[in-house]
């Protein structure tokens, strides 16, 4: 369990560079050629699209920039004396327009909800009694389907099993903010005993899947998300393995 906690602390910040650095998140302003003023006290120049890149240049009250181009919450922007750096939304939207009217820009909601195309994310839960962590990337190809890649992996006392699948989820309601789905789907089961049991075998084996779960969109693009999901491995006529994936994580969609 500790392992998990740990892996899904790494992949937070992981979750966030995707929202950042995605090309979907990032896009030209319809009109460049618009100067804005600075109204407050200053506004801060950063190097690069986020708090975490180091100011290098304020722009004074009653100053003038140019919008060059968006990532998310962050502004490319140009000085009258040529000088580029990134802004944050809110520093832009305290600027004035020259007929005096302040700057909007359209935040991820409902519309962006809707037209969703790319998750990408992370879970964590319980595989038959093991703890297990997965990553997952889907593609929405019409309203009502997504096709999806995952790839989890879990450790337990006795073996570490990994799992490549892909499945075929179907959204009744895709447009509501709590989105159930249920999938079918297949791929590939490899578990691995550990050295210390006697004449245990490998395991590697095709696998067949079937699922339900629900997306409850959060706020901006990001997505909580709880799966049920069950594995039967067939290995031959008479004997069949099955395998139960409850997860709960987190997702990103573009």
């Amino acid at each position: 369990m500790v392992a998990m906690l740990r892996h899904a602390g790494l992949c937070l910040p992981l979750l966030a560079w995707l929202l950042a650095a995605s090309p979907r998140a990032e896009a030209a302003i319809d009109d460049p050629q618009t100067w804005l003023v600075v109204a407050r006290a200053y506004a801060e120049m950063h190097t690069g699209p986020g708090r975490g890149y180091p100011v290098f240049h304020v722009v004074g009250r009653g100053e003038e920039f140019m919008l060059r181009r968006r990532r998310t919450d962050w502004l490319q922007v140009e000085t009258r004396d040529g000088t580029r750096g990134w802004m944050h939304i809110h520093a832009v939207e305290a600027a004035l327009t020259s007929e005096g009217e302040l700057v909007r820009f359209s935040r991820p909601g409902h519309e962006q909800w809707r037209e969703r195309r790319i998750e990408l994310g992370f879970g964590a839960g319980d595989f038959d009694g093991d703890p297990l962590f997965s990553f997952r990337a889907g593609y929405r190809t019409a309203p009502n389907f997504v096709l999806e890649a995952q790839l989890l992996q879990a450790a337990g006392s006795f073996s570490s099993t990994t799992i490549y699948h892909a499945n075929l989820q179907v959204l009744p309601f895709p447009e509501a903010r709590i989105a159930p789905h249920f999938g079918i789907g297949a791929g590939r089961m490899r578990n691995e005993p550990r050295s210390t049991l006697v004449d245990a075998a490998t395991v590697d084996e095709w696998a067949g899947s079937a699922a339900i779960g629900a997306r409850a969109w959060l706020t901006q693009r990001f997505l909580l998300r709880g799966d049920i999901r069950h594995f039967v491995l067939t290995r031959d006529v008479d004997n069949n393995d099955e395998f139960t994936e409850l997860s709960l994580g987190f997702s990103v969609f573009f």
